[in-house]
């Protein structure tokens, strides 16, 4: 598959950054959802997928062709999710909060881009 290429803005630096407070929320739905994304969380190591090898034995050949090539679009998705899609957002955070939601899930999707490598590896 052709690398997609993306326009890249100039990497803006901040000259001031103050330490985010968990305590003294300016809107509750952060937490909600920060809650919700680490009640979510997960490793592909932690997931034995070898556990789908005799499923994957019993699949034809067009079976197995058209899953590779899911997962691999997966993987080109997940990776632009994680380095342009949810670092995008951080710029337009309405509180610091917000913006630690942002950066776990641009994690959340790294781990996921990993993962596919996992599979593709078993």
């Amino acid at each position: 598959m052709a690398p997609i290429s993306i326009p890249r803005q100039p990497l803006k630096l901040i000259d001031r950054v103050t330490a985010i407070n968990w305590n003294r929320l300016e809107d509750e739905k952060d937490l909600e959802v920060w809650d919700r994304l680490t009640g979510n969380f997960w490793l592909p190591e932690k997931v034995p997928v070898s556990n789908d090898i005799p499923v994957w034995q019993q699949m034809s050949e067009a079976e197995h062709t058209l899953t590779m090539r899911v997962f691999t679009g997966l993987t080109l998705l997940d990776t632009i999710q994680g380095t342009v899609g949810a670092v995008s957002l951080i710029p337009d955070a309405l509180t610091p909060h917000e913006e630690a939601v942002y950066t776990n899930i641009a994690f959340m999707e790294s781990v996921h881009a990993k993962s596919y490598s996992s599979i593709f590896s078993t």
